[in-house]
């Protein structure tokens, strides 16, 4: 259901389109495609070996550490090495970030059908507005509510889209869920302030009463449905929140009440961080006779309304694998026990370069 909220003093930007994040890995979606267990670990591999070839040219050029006078301690080991490996492991650490959020980006990118169905919204027909990263202006209490930025299903509507980049299917995502689609709903303020203090008792506007079905698909020509007992209505909680992380699902545990007496800054600690929309699992789907489905990534979402009116902003994919997880990996070998040796004959020059840095981390 379309709801205009005409608000003053904020800046409702029309939805930008998301180029490739990594533009090096642009042209590798038919290998994704053809390993998409792997895709994502292949992308952040390749990416994080060009960081390192990278950090390791720039450090080539310079000493990390020049003594003016030789000192060796008694084990033998130079006494900058603890401090350039913390350096590294911060360098490191922070590699991993970089590389994580370009996985992150992960929204559709082509639509392969749009049919409007009957009693949708009128003028919200371009179906191209529901590509790219939802809208980033908006907030539960003030939804996306223009023309270009959503796209609107009526009863027997359907919307088809293509993800390039696989979306997997991985129990480790967040609450078990793969991909999140994003809609017009948003909270109703019931304090009567809409000055910026605005306060819900967990109602929705916006939001589609009827009924929706969710299909996946790996190849575009067999679709399986989700099984409807346990996938939420299209265009439902929970409102976009345009500052959170679009990759990040909210808690499907949590329920309109969970959200009644709370302000703009209460939702979003219950939001944890995330920017809203509605989770979707991939072990969710069912064939024909009702019976699971193991598919281990998917490339084409379909949306169908049967009924009432759902309008759709975009959807994004939970990414793969964990930034967090690798991070405490890499800290962990950076941090393993070092074998000692005995020192050698003693340098004039004690210069820490690239070549030694190699030396010092992994002996």
């Amino acid at each position: 259901m379309l709801v205009v909220v005409p608000l003053r003093g904020i800046n409702f930007s029309v939805k930008r389109r998301m180029r490739p994040a990594c533009p090096a890995c642009a042209g590798w979606d038919s290998l994704d495609a053809f390993i998409p267990r792997f895709a994502g670990v292949w992308r952040l591999f390749i990416c994080g070996c060009v960081s390192a070839a990278a950090i390791l040219i720039l450090l080539s050029g310079s000493a990390l550490v020049s003594q003016s006078q030789p000192f060796r301690p008694p084990g033998g080991k130079l006494k900058d090495q603890p401090m350039l490996k913390f350096r590294v492991l911060a360098l490191a650490l922070a590699g991993v970030i970089l590389v994580s959020n370009l996985r992150a980006a992960g929204f559709a990118d082509v639509v392969l059908d749009y049919s409007p169905g009957t009693g949708f919204a009128s003028g919200f027909t371009n179906a191209s507005v529901s590509l790219g990263q939802p809208t980033s202006t908006a907030n539960p209490f003030s939804p996306p509510f223009r023309n270009t930025q959503l796209v609107s299903l009526g009863a027997g509507g359907s919307l088809t889209v293509q993800f390039n980049t696989p979306i997997l299917n991985d129990p480790s995502h967040s609450y078990g869920l793969d991909f999140n689609i994003f809609g017009n709903t948003g909270f109703v303020i019931t304090n009567g302030n809409f000055s910026g203090g605005g306060i819900t008792d967990g109602t929705l506007l916006g939001n589609n009463p009827g009924a929706t079905r969710v299909w996946v698909s790996q190849d575009n020509l067999t679709y399986y449905l989700l099984n409807p007992s346990l996938t939420p209505t299209v265009d439902s909680l929970f409102p976009t929140d345009g500052i959170g992380n679009f990759s990040m699902p909210v808690n499907p545990a949590l329920g309109q009440n969970d959200f009644a007496g709370q302000g703009l800054a209460g939702i979003r600690a219950l939001y944890g961080g995330s920017a809203g929309g509605t989770g979707f699992d991939i072990s969710w789907a069912e064939d024909a006779h009702g019976n699971s489905v193991s598919l281990d990534s998917i490339n084409f979402v379909r949306i169908d309304v049967l009924s009432g009116k759902s309008e759709i902003d975009g959807l994004s994919a939970v990414p793969e694998p964990r930034g967090w997880a690798i991070g405490v990996a890499g800290a962990a070998l950076l941090l393993l026990p070092a074998r000692r040796k005995r020192a050698r004959a003693p340098i004039s020059q004690p210069t820490i370069r690239s070549a030694q840095l190699l030396q010092i981390l992994f002996r």
